[in-house]
């Protein structure tokens, strides 16, 4: 039996929201939003938009300012950066909003001949440890997704292929309503995002308070509608806060208007949003309602195959009822194979104190739970001990050790684990499970830093040999509490003090471990 969505349409579904306030600050930005102009020597607030650039320095930690003097467009395509070295080169991200909330996330790029080369490269964008698509253009060329972020810090990557220097142009990232585009455990590809019935430039912030971009465009074989009329469209409460602007336009298909979704992935999966809003004037006792239906007759939110046929026809036989659209966002739906390394690795360092307890409490980090309990206090009084959490996850404990070591390499960026073939130099992952570090070797690699007490967090490290290097100051007492470590070589250093007491007693109490030093077991 067919199956379809009727739709009674007697106002707009969709709206403006109320302006944002901007912060005067030493940067104006809306919040939520974090714009990069990838390259760029100073932050500036474009002229069009308003909306506050920031140059890259503060996210990327690698590549090469260049120019692009055949740029066309958007102030930030004037500039970019390229990454002549290393495999993999990122950008790290850190919201607000944190993690496990929804993000529009777009890169932008433009080659432009900006090496004088004319050679277009090919190379891979990768958003956390997921491919995210293959970047070969010549010309202006955008990606974006909606994402929801695993971890409070988001990267994006650029990854060479053998096949030309990657590059990217800007990077923006836009904070979301929970609840209007639905991701579950993958994210949301833009395919195309259309302004109907439109033959004006594309519409974004400040009309659109997520900065969505929206292309105008005419269906052939239908007839463009607007209204000059927007105070209701711009009153309606909808979360998906379409622009007036967008809404004020659209196009008429007569009897039924046709749209076809083509892709060369036959398992592709679809995700499409109809935006309604009817200002056309009906016959005296009639509305508008509408039928979509798919190419088998069947309709639901997310659809899939390489073609996709929908079709929007008026309910009925309604003499003088037309099918309208007004907007239509498309989006292919993308999978997660890779898991990210392991935030297991975690512990807390704890302050306690004591309050009269209102409600009970749970308290985590990295994923476990710590703490949940409740004690009397002389009988009468509910008291309960408050944690103070610092949890320590094992991508940021790595970083602390880069940044502490004074490690120097090319690879580390990005994920420590994943995916494999981009692995951190120096070490070694467990993949049984979900990754997780086992070994750090990194034995006459030029460090003339300290050794980070952080790295007492990776619960699953076997091997740490940090010998034959500048290293200087003490040894950190916490790698004694390292459950699984068997080998830990700190000789050929400047280290100075004596061997920290627990380190001894792990030396005396298990004989499978492997401490060597130049500094005397000395109590």
């Amino acid at each position: 039996m067919e199956r379809s969505i009727a739709l009674f349409l007697c106002a707009s579904i969709a709206s403006l929201a109320p302006a944002i306030m901007l912060l005067v600050q030493a940067q104006i930005n809306p919040e939520g939003f974090i714009s990069i102009d990838c390259g760029a020597s100073d932050p500036y607030t474009d002229d069009t938009t308003k909306i506050y650039y920031e140059t890259d320095q503060e996210f990327t930690e690698s590549g090469r300012s260049m120019n692009v003097s055949l740029a066309a467009g958007p102030r930030f395509l004037e500039t970019l950066r390229s990454f002549p070295d290393g495999m993999r080169n990122c950008y790290s991200l850190k919201p607000e909003q944190g993690e496990n909330k929804p993000y529009l996330i777009r890169a932008s790029f433009l080659y432009g001949s900006y090496d004088g080369k004319n050679q277009t490269p090919t190379f891979d964008l990768y958003i956390d440890v997921n491919k995210w698509s293959t970047i070969n253009s010549y010309y202006y060329e955008k990606r974006e997704i909606v994402y929801v972020a695993q971890r409070d810090v988001v990267q994006v990557c650029v990854v060479n292929i053998g096949k030309g220097v990657p590059f990217i142009s800007a990077l923006e990232l836009r904070a979301l309503n929970d609840v209007i585009y639905p991701v579950g455990s993958g994210f949301q590809k833009l395919w195309w995002r259309q302004n109907l019935g439109s033959s004006g430039s594309s519409i974004r912030y400040p009309a659109d308070v997520y900065d969505r971009i929206w292309d105008a465009t005419i269906y052939p074989y239908t007839t463009p509608l607007s209204t000059t009329y927007t105070q209701t469209l711009s009153e309606n409460s909808d979360e998906y806060k379409v622009p007036a602007e967008v809404l004020s336009t659209a196009v008429d298909g007569g009897y039924f208007l046709n749209m076809w979704l083509n892709s060369s992935d036959s398992l592709s999966k679809w995700i499409v949003y109809f935006h309604f809003a009817d200002f056309k004037r009906l016959p005296e006792g009639q509305q508008r309602e509408l039928t979509i239906s798919t190419n088998n007759n069947q309709f639901t939110r997310k659809v899939s195959g390489s073609g996709v046929n929908f079709s929007i026809k008026p309910t009925g036989s309604q003499s003088g009822v037309e099918a309208i659209l007004n907007a239509l966002e498309t989006y292919i739906v993308a999978d997660n194979p890779n898991v990210p390394t392991t935030q297991d690795d975690a512990t807390a360092n704890s302050t306690l104190s004591l309050i009269i307890l209102s409600a009970i409490h749970n308290f985590f980090c990295g994923g476990k739970l710590v703490l949940l309990f409740h004690f009397f206090y002389n009988v009468t009084i509910l008291k309960k001990i408050i944690i103070m959490l610092q949890c320590e996850t094992t991508v940021k404990v790595m970083n602390d050790a880069k940044v502490t070591l004074r490690v120097n390499k090319e690879s580390w960026q990005g994920d420590p684990c994943v995916p494999r073939e981009f692995a951190w130099d120096g070490l070694n992952c467990s993949y049984t499970n979900d990754p997780r570090i086992v070994s750090l070797k990194l034995s006459s690699s030029n460090l003339t830093g300290s050794i980070a007490s952080s790295l007492s967090n990776l619960e699953a490290l076997e091997v740490l040999d940090l010998s034959n290097n500048q290293l200087t100051g003490g040894i950190p007492e916490t790698l004694a509490k390292l459950p699984k470590l068997r080998i830990l070589n700190l000789s050929g250093n400047n280290l100075t003090g004596a061997v920290p007491e627990d380190l001894q007693k792990r030396v005396a109490a298990d004989k499978t471990f492997n401490l060597r030093l130049v500094l005397p077991l000395s109590s």
